[in-house]
Order: structure tokens, then sequence, then C-alpha cells
């Protein structure tokens, strides 16, 4: 059985954590939330979008928990808007994508990224049809360190995780 490789996106193909700082900044802006660098260490290092917002609000305004909807709409506006000028893939990223392509391996993207932020930087890097899985922050909403996301990508391929090759940021 010939293995599969699970590629993350932020840190393995893209550095786009500049990127994702500007779009929540942004999307707090403009829903009149102040999120500080401290802030955004403090409650998004490590967490999806969704959970960072959420802690976010929960510590800095509780009364505003039922935003979180429009401040992720708002990020993946301004991060959509961020990558097609500013999204740059590490150097040989694209080529190694390609090149696995044309092989027998089956390729999953995996990632804590929202779909729209995901199809974004596949769209920028033309890999709109590179990956035969793609697992995003909304298909497993869970936070690092788990693995549900691998092994969803795992059973998207229909293949044990043994035969699995995890290319991922630590």
């Amino acid at each position: 059985m010939t293995p599969a490789i699970l590629l993350g996106l932020s840190g393995v193909l893209v550095d786009d954590a500049p990127l994702h700082r500007h779009a929540a900044h942004q999307a707090a802006s403009e829903a009149g939330l102040s999120l500080t660098a401290e802030d955004h260490r403090t409650f998004f290092a490590g967490r999806t979008a969704h959970e960072g917002f959420r802690a976010f609000l929960t510590h800095r305004a509780p009364n505003r928990l039922g935003t979180i909807g429009d401040l992720l709409a708002g990020k993946a506006r301004s991060y959509r808007a961020l990558a097609e000028t500013d999204l740059r893939p590490y150097p040989g990223a694209v080529d190694l994508v390609m090149a696995l392509c044309g092989t027998r391996h089956r390729l999953a993207l995996v990632t804590d990224s929202t779909t729209p932020e995901v199809a974004a930087a596949l769209r920028v890097l033309r890999l709109d049809d590179a990956f035969d899985a793609i697992v995003t922050a909304e298909a497993v909403p869970e936070d690092r360190p788990s693995s549900a996301r691998y092994l969803a990508a795992a059973r998207m391929l229909d293949l044990p995780p043994q035969h699995c090759l995890i290319i991922e940021r630590v």
C-alpha cells in the first residue's frame, strides 16, 4: 500500500502567521474591539481562530460572545485580501507539492485554517487541485496538539493512519 503524505499549510507550505495576525486584528477593529499583540499571543497561539476569538471575548468582552461568527467572517475576508498580495510560499514548497502530485502518493492538506482561508491560499499558490483531501478547522474543530484532523484525513483517503506520513511544523 502506497503511503499518503499529509501536509500542513501554515508553517509548512507558507509562512502566513503575520497574515493571520493582521486579519484577526483587522476583524476585531472593524467590530470596535481592541486586539493587542499581547492579546493575540495570549488567546490565539496554538488555537483555531474560533477558539482564539472565544477566549479573547471571554476575557475582554464577554458581552460580545455572540459576535464570533462576524469576527470569523471578517478575519476570513481580510486574510483573503492579504493573501492575494502578501502570501508567499516557503522556497521549494510548491515545487515539492507538484512533484508529489506526479507520484503514487495520495496527498492531504491538514490545517487549522478555515475553508475560505485555505481556498484563498491554494488559489494564490496555484495548488487548487493538488490535494486528494483537505481537512480544515471547520471539519474537525479541535485545537492542537490533537491528532483528530490527521485521523480524519486518513479516513478521507481510506487509509490506515500508519500508512500516512505527516509533514507539519512543531
